[in-house]
């Protein structure tokens, strides 16, 4: 595979739609060509990434976030939940991500990829009473990402990690704190949030389940503030 995305996609174009006018070419080629699309390495991915545009989830998502990074990894995180069947192209996304959005860039994608924004507004949404306050939260949310997630593995040693998550919050006074996990992992994760919730204070959670992934949101108490 070439390491270039445009030729790559320039490649896929040429013979798959060889009866396109050159009008309609050059114009794909362009769109290709803008910051947004520089991510994709194959024509059946761009038009992936391209359709995410008109999901009502993303809709959702810009009606509270502006940021164009954002809102390229929310769209990138969509793609690869529609890519989970076709592994081949879901990791070259994946890989392409993590280089030009460092890891962190690839977490928040993947924490859209597995459904955790619907459920994480929702969340949001009982606490904050205005598009502002909601808007800000979600903003320093992923904005502080990598302070506010900890995915749990199932040999993690649970002290340690609990009291590295512990430590975090108590630093950092989140509004909301994520802990998930594979299912492979659930007692693991489980006694995580339990030793973390008797270190903090001010704190609730709720458990989401799927048939994949366990996830506890950690929310502040109001009364905390």
């Amino acid at each position: 595979m070439s390491d270039d995305p445009i030729a790559s996609i320039a490649k896929g174009v040429t013979s798959a739609v060889i009866e396109w006018t050159e009008e309609k070419f050059n114009a794909l080629l362009s769109e290709i060509r803008d910051g947004d699309m520089k991510i994709v390495n194959d024509i059946d991915t761009y038009q992936v990434m391209k359709g995410q545009k008109k999901s009502p989830e993303f809709g959702l998502f810009t009606k509270y976030i502006c940021d164009d990074r954002l809102r390229k990894l929310f769209r990138i995180g969509l793609s690869l939940r529609a890519l989970e069947a076709n592994i081949e192209k879901r990791n070259a996304l994946r890989t392409r991500t993590e280089a030009l959005y460092a890891k962190v860039g690839l977490y928040i994608a993947e924490f859209i990829q597995n459904g955790f924004f619907l459920k994480y507004l929702d969340t949001v949404i009982k606490r904050e009473k205005t598009e502002t306050g909601i808007r800000n939260e979600l903003m320093d949310f992923f904005k502080n990402f990598e302070k506010r997630v900890t995915s749990i593995k199932e040999m993690d040693e649970v002290k340690k990690t609990a009291h590295g998550i512990s430590t975090r919050i108590l630093s950092n006074l989140p509004r909301t704190y994520i802990i998930f996990c594979n299912v492979a992992a659930t007692q693991t994760c489980s006694a995580v949030k339990e030793i973390v919730m008797s270190e903090i204070t001010g704190y609730t959670f709720e458990v989401y389940k799927t048939s994949t992934k366990e996830v506890y949101f950690l929310s502040k108490e109001d009364a905390a503030y």
